[in-house]
Protein backbone atom coordinates (compact mmCIF):
# COMPACT_ATOMS: atom_id res chain seq x y z
CA UNK A 1 0.00 0.00 0.00
CA UNK A 2 2.78 2.30 1.19
CA UNK A 3 4.92 1.34 -2.14
CA UNK A 4 1.90 2.38 -4.23
CA UNK A 5 1.47 5.92 -2.76
CA UNK A 6 5.14 5.95 -3.38
CA UNK A 7 4.97 5.47 -6.88
CA UNK A 8 1.83 7.79 -7.25
CA UNK A 9 3.12 10.85 -5.56
CA UNK A 10 6.87 10.58 -6.66
CA UNK A 11 6.04 10.46 -10.43
CA UNK A 12 6.49 13.69 -11.84
CA UNK A 13 4.93 12.71 -15.07
CA UNK A 14 1.96 11.22 -14.14
CA UNK A 15 -1.21 12.14 -15.97
CA UNK A 16 -3.60 12.68 -12.84
CA UNK A 17 -7.17 11.54 -13.81
CA UNK A 18 -10.29 11.59 -11.28
CA UNK A 19 -9.74 8.07 -10.87
CA UNK A 20 -6.32 7.90 -9.88
CA UNK A 21 -7.00 11.15 -7.77
CA UNK A 22 -9.91 8.71 -5.85
CA UNK A 23 -7.53 5.82 -5.82
CA UNK A 24 -4.26 7.94 -4.39
CA UNK A 25 -7.17 9.56 -2.20
CA UNK A 26 -8.74 5.09 -0.66
CA UNK A 27 -5.00 4.42 -0.40
CA UNK A 28 -4.26 7.46 2.13
CA UNK A 29 -7.73 6.45 3.54
CA UNK A 30 -6.92 2.98 4.12
CA UNK A 31 -3.35 3.77 5.30
CA UNK A 32 -5.09 6.18 7.68
CA UNK A 33 -7.78 3.26 9.34
CA UNK A 34 -5.02 0.56 9.42
CA UNK A 35 -2.09 2.81 11.71
CA UNK A 36 -4.50 4.31 13.66
CA UNK A 37 -6.83 1.16 14.37
CA UNK A 38 -9.75 3.68 14.38
CA UNK A 39 -13.56 3.50 13.01
CA UNK A 40 -13.25 2.58 9.29
CA UNK A 41 -15.90 6.03 8.51
CA UNK A 42 -13.47 8.04 10.25
CA UNK A 43 -10.56 8.49 8.24
CA UNK A 44 -12.93 9.08 5.37
CA UNK A 45 -14.65 12.07 6.96
CA UNK A 46 -11.40 14.05 7.11
CA UNK A 47 -11.11 17.23 4.93
CA UNK A 48 -8.25 18.88 3.45
CA UNK A 49 -8.11 21.98 5.92
CA UNK A 50 -8.26 18.80 8.79
CA UNK A 51 -4.65 18.05 7.74
CA UNK A 52 -3.72 21.56 7.27
CA UNK A 53 -4.69 22.51 11.06
CA UNK A 54 -2.57 19.37 11.70
CA UNK A 55 0.30 20.46 9.95
CA UNK A 56 -0.10 24.32 11.42
CA UNK A 57 -0.24 22.43 14.97
CA UNK A 58 -3.66 24.00 15.92
CA UNK A 59 -5.00 21.70 17.99
CA UNK A 60 -2.12 21.67 20.10
CA UNK A 61 -2.04 23.04 23.33
CA UNK A 62 1.60 24.28 23.71
CA UNK A 63 1.25 24.93 27.09
CA UNK A 64 0.75 21.75 27.70
CA UNK A 65 3.16 19.89 25.60
CA UNK A 66 6.31 22.32 27.72
CA UNK A 67 5.16 20.61 30.81
CA UNK A 68 5.96 17.45 29.47
CA UNK A 69 8.95 15.41 29.79
CA UNK A 70 11.54 15.82 27.20
CA UNK A 71 11.08 12.54 26.18
CA UNK A 72 7.36 13.32 25.32
CA UNK A 73 8.06 16.39 23.92
CA UNK A 74 10.01 14.94 21.30
CA UNK A 75 6.90 12.40 20.66
CA UNK A 76 4.55 15.32 20.53
CA UNK A 77 6.67 17.54 17.89
CA UNK A 78 7.07 14.77 15.50
CA UNK A 79 3.31 13.67 15.68
CA UNK A 80 0.41 15.29 14.09
CA UNK A 81 -3.35 15.56 15.42
CA UNK A 82 -6.31 15.17 13.05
Amino acid sequence: MSTKITEMTSSEYMHWTTTKSVELQDLACTRITVSNARCSGESARLKGSHWIDACNQVWFNKNRITALPAEEQEYFNNTRIM
